[in-house]
């Protein structure tokens, strides 16, 4: 019997869909809700990618309280416009699969994107990742990089579990054909699948919604030496975006110790995460990244 309730207009319902995905998001499930949470993933498959962004929002309203900080002006007056046209009571609507999460209620989903938007351009306004880029690196650019750390992150350590989740997210379990899905997703081939020379099992592939414009794919290795931990690979279609300067290797810093390296290769965007940074030499060799290396 389902513990959900998609007949509930009530947010504050704790089985309710939207009180299911802040818990998760704060890592606080009861057990009646992790029973909620695993019958919601067999309706909507994109269930653990509004938690993922839950966090992600979280996270970047987190470090824009630590420090008094400021947006730009106009994006401050756009968003408090925003608010000035909201009713003062906003009637949630009951979580059904026909209507999309995000086009349900337009207006409220955007005030929430333009919070995190707020607390972003905040944080990198007030944190080195915005006075050390490159003079060809934006504002734009970093914000979006510290929103792609964050969905990386979490989604690594989530997959990393390769429970229920991996089973339904990744797909694709050969190898060659985890490079023909890259092809036909992103429109280029990989430089590279294997990763055996590295250490690194290939163990499959799934789509991801990785922040910034284009497609994108996660793949993901198990350590043939069972100690060490796992190794993500994103990869996302490259729009020519002037920020990413070709022939460079970003090392994004992130909250958990580890970076998240990044770099443009052959029409494609590459993320290498793992928290064992000694991974990162022989990874990087295999998969051609570019040898020179900027801190961001």
């Amino acid at each position: 019997m389902s513990h959900l309730k998609p007949e509930s207009n009530n947010p504050f319902d704790p089985l309710s869909p939207a009180a299911v995905v802040r818990a998760a998001a704060d890592d606080e499930l009861t057990a009646d809700q992790q029973r909620a949470l695993e019958a919601l993933r067999t309706q909507d498959p994109t269930i653990d990618d509004r938690i993922a962004f839950e966090v992600a929002l979280k996270q970047s309203v987190r470090r824009a309280m630590v420090a008094p900080a400021s947006a730009p002006a106009s994006l401050r007056a756009t968003i408090e416009g925003l608010f000035g046209t909201e009713p003062a009571v906003v009637d949630v609507p009951a979580f059904t699969r026909s209507h999309s999460f995000w086009a349900r209620r337009p207006t409220w989903v955007a005030l929430a994107a333009s919070i995190a938007l707020l607390a972003t351009v905040a944080v990198v306004m007030r944190s080195p990742l915005g006075s050390q880029l490159g003079p060809t690196v934006g504002a734009p650019f970093a914000a979006q990089l510290v929103d792609a750390s964050n969905f990386i992150v979490s989604e690594h350590n989530h997959c990393s579990a390769f429970d229920a989740y991996f089973e339904h997210k990744f797909t694709v379990r050969n190898d060659a054909d985890a490079s023909d899905e890259v092809v036909e997703l992103l429109g280029n081939p990989p430089t590279r699948i294997k990763l055996d020379q590295a250490g690194y099992q290939f163990v499959g592939l799934g789509k991801c919604t990785v922040p910034g414009p284009g497609e994108s794919v996660h793949m993901i290795y198990r350590p043939i030496n069972k100690t060490r931990p796992t190794l993500s690979l994103f990869v996302q279609q490259d729009d020519a975006r002037p920020d990413i300067e070709q022939g460079v290797r970003y090392r994004l810093s992130t909250q958990v110790g580890a970076p998240v390296l990044i770099w443009r290769k052959q029409g494609l965007i590459y993320y290498l995460f793992s928290p064992d940074t000694t991974a990162e030499s022989d990874a990087c060799d295999l998969l051609e990244a570019p040898a020179v290396e900027q801190d961001i």
